[in-house]
C-alpha cells in the first residue's frame, strides 16, 4: 500500500470515528432532549395539577375576602348611620336647651322690667310722700313763726 492509501486510509478511519462520535453525540443529545421535554411535561402536569388543587382553595379565600370586605362595609354605613343619628338627636336636644334659655332669659328680663318698674312706683310714691311731709314740715316751720308774731303782736 502506498503512502497515499494509508493516509486516505486513516483518513477514512478518522472519518468513521468522527461519523460515531457525532452519531453518539446526537443520539445523547436526543436522549437529552427527551429527558428534558419529560421532566417539561411532568412539571408542567405537576404545575397544573397543584393549580387544579389550589384554585379552589384561592376562590374561596378570595370569596371570603369579599364577605369580610362587605361585612366591614356594611358595619361601617351602619357605624356613620347611628353616629349621625345621635348627632342629630344631640342638635335636636342642643336646640331644645338653647330655647329653653332663650325662653328663661326672657322671662329673666320680664320679671327684671316688672320688680324696675315696682321700684319706681315705690321710689315715686315714697318721693311724693316725702315731698308732703317736706310740705307739712315748711308749713309747720311757718306756722310757728306766723303763730309767734301774732303772739308777740297780742302781747
Amino acid at each position: 500500500m502506498s503512502d497515499k492509501e494509508s493516509l486516505a486510509e486513516q483518513l477514512k478511519a478518522q472519518s468513521d470515528a468522527w461519523q460515531a462520535q457525532l452519531k453518539d453525540y446526537q443520539q445523547r443529545a436526543e436522549q437529552a432532549g427527551e429527558q428534558a421535554r419529560e421532566q417539561t411535561r411532568a412539571a408542567y402536569k405537576k404545575a397544573m395539577e397543584q393549580m387544579a388543587t389550589t384554585a379552589p382553595e384561592v376562590a374561596k379565600l378570595a370569596e371570603q375576602a369579599h364577605e369580610r370586605m362587605e361585612q366591614a362595609a356594611e358595619q361601617a354605613r351602619t357605624a356613620y348611620k347611628k353616629a349621625m343619628e345621635e348627632m342629630g338627636a344631640r342638635a335636636q336636644e342642643a336646640a331644645k336647651l338653647a330655647e329653653q334659655a332663650r325662653q328663661r332669659m326672657e322671662q329673666a328680663a320680664e320679671q327684671a322690667r316688672t320688680e324696675a318698674k315696682r321700684a319706681m312706683d315705690e321710689m315715686e310714691a315714697k318721693a311724693q310722700e316725702a315731698a308732703k311731709l317736706a310740705e307739712q314740715v315748711l308749713k309747720d316751720l311757718v306756722s310757728p313763726s306766723e303763730k309767734g308774731s301774732a303772739h308777740l303782736q297780742r302781747s
